[in-house]
């Protein structure tokens, strides 16, 4: 698991960021989930997952 901290700007309606992963060259081909989780400075949080094929 890779945990990473952003902050971003009080009052922003909406942010942009980039983020590189590393996937090691050893990674078993298959099927994997990328989620992502947001949480605000009170604890509010949202989840956005993805299926992912490696091949």
């Amino acid at each position: 698991m890779i945990k990473t901290v952003i902050s971003i700007p009080r009052g922003s309606k909406a942010y942009d960021t980039n983020q590189e992963i590393q996937i090691p060259a050893t990674v078993e081909p298959g099927d994997y989930h990328f989620v992502i989780r947001v949480t605000d400075q009170t604890g509010n949080q949202q989840l956005r997952a993805m299926a992912i094929k490696i091949k």
